[in-house]
């Protein structure tokens, strides 16, 4: 059907126009193009459309590549895999004084105060703040971001304010984006980011904890947080996936605009739109954060990292600190 057709066109024409990593995925593109130009007009109902439109554009093999339906659904074949070098049972077992508020797990480990994100939504950023107000003494934090695999690394600016203290700013990662439509290689310079001290202590004591789930804004808060002086990060090699996406409706009399993260596409009275990573995220060595992870300053292959009720990572953070 023409509609579907136009719909294979459209995010054909957004991918080539505005996705970040385009430059380095042409050949995964060119399958894709070929795909959607093939199997569209095969199309006759929005639910086949949605299972041909991610069945192809996963071979970009990008977890931020997502379709959002007229209702604010998203849709998308995942790649990420389990976080196989945590469990939430091992590790609350070495924590006394347990607490669980909103989306924040915080116990004590001696003279060791343990957070664990496990995502970073709104009810983050207001939980931490009642956190750090009551837990100023603390010097040493482990903050467990293995089974974070995102949201928005903003909400993450009060605790990285305050483990950072009254420290100069820091350098944590670079970010790039493409200034030409046409030729997706031609990149903008490497654009520095850092974070700010705000409070007046000295910094804190930082030992942040990865794994192969942790990706996406999780990714921006580690690089942040391992920008601390003298923090140190233990755990798996992170997931890779990371962007910035924006959104893009893909039908519609508006097809093609950008809209904002809390806009449906009904809305717009359109059906269908596309989630596109904006940005090239790099580490501060300039190493492309997509596809290669982070790899922490101790690396403990997830497959040694629960052994015997044990957990290893933990034990290692423990051990730094």
């Amino acid at each position: 059907m023409e509609f579907y057709e136009n719909l294979g066109k459209n995010v054909i024409d957004l991918v080539k126009r505005k996705y970040s990593y385009l430059s380095v995925k042409t050949k995964e593109f060119e399958q894709i193009k070929e795909g959607l130009d093939e199997n569209m007009s095969k199309v006759s109902n929005n639910n086949e459309a949605l299972k041909v439109l991610i069945n192809y554009l996963s071979l970009f093999n990008d977890d931020h590549i997502k379709f959002l339906d007229e209702e604010g659904y998203y849709h998308a074949k995942f790649n990420l895999k389990e976080s196989i070098n945590f469990n939430n049972t091992i590790t609350d077992s070495y924590l006394s004084n347990k607490k669980i508020i909103g989306p924040i797990t915080l116990g004590e480990l001696e003279d060791i105060l343990y957070v664990r994100a496990n995502s970073f939504n709104e009810k983050f950023s207001k939980d931490f703040k009642k956190l750090y107000t009551t837990n100023p003494q603390n010097k040493k934090f482990i903050i467990d971001l293995r089974p974070n695999s995102g949201g928005n690394d903003s909400l993450a600016t009060p605790l990285i304010e305050f483990l950072l203290g009254n420290e100069q700013k820091q350098l944590s990662y670079y970010s790039r984006k493409r200034i030409s439509e046409n030729h997706p290689s031609i990149l903008s310079e490497f654009n520095p980011e850092y974070i700010y001290p705000v409070f007046n202590h000295l910094p804190k004591k930082v030992a942040v904890l990865i794994g192969n789930k942790t990706c996406s804004a999780s990714e921006l808060v580690t690089l942040k947080l391992t920008a601390i002086p003298d923090s140190i990060s233990i755990g798996d090699i992170s997931g890779g996936v990371s962007g910035i996406p924006l959104i893009y409706l893909l039908d519609g009399n508006k097809e093609c605009t950008k809209i904002g993260f809390n806009d449906f596409p009904n809305n717009y009275e359109s059906k269908f739109a596309i989630n596109l990573p904006s940005k090239l995220i790099y580490k501060r060595n300039k190493e492309l954060v997509q596809n290669n992870g982070i790899t922490p300053d101790i690396l403990i292959p997830s497959n040694k990292s629960i052994i015997d009720g044990r957990d290893l990572v933990l034990e290692q953070a423990i051990n730094k600190l």
